[in-house]
């Protein structure tokens, strides 16, 4: 079986939940040249697929009952 394309593992990822831009580059970076990982996550922006700020909205809602302003802020 064929390995997967970056697209497609960026795909799987982003399925699962929202991704940070530098989350999914660290994740895709040992399956392609670093420019490839790059345009992979630039085409995700502009489909929609891929956004800082879902991500930071999402994170925030999942640990905003546990954790006060500024570690959510450090976090991020």
């Amino acid at each position: 079986m064929a390995e997967p394309s970056l697209r497609e593992r960026a795909l799987r990822h982003l399925a699962r939940r929202d991704h940070s831009r530098a989350e999914l580059a660290r994740k895709l970076a040992s399956h392609g040249e670093a420019d490839e990982v790059e345009a992979v996550i630039a085409r995700m922006g502009e489909l929609g697929l891929q956004s800082d700020t879902r991500f930071a909205e999402a994170f925030v809602r999942g640990k905003a009952a546990r954790f006060g302003a500024s570690r959510l802020r450090n976090e991020l």
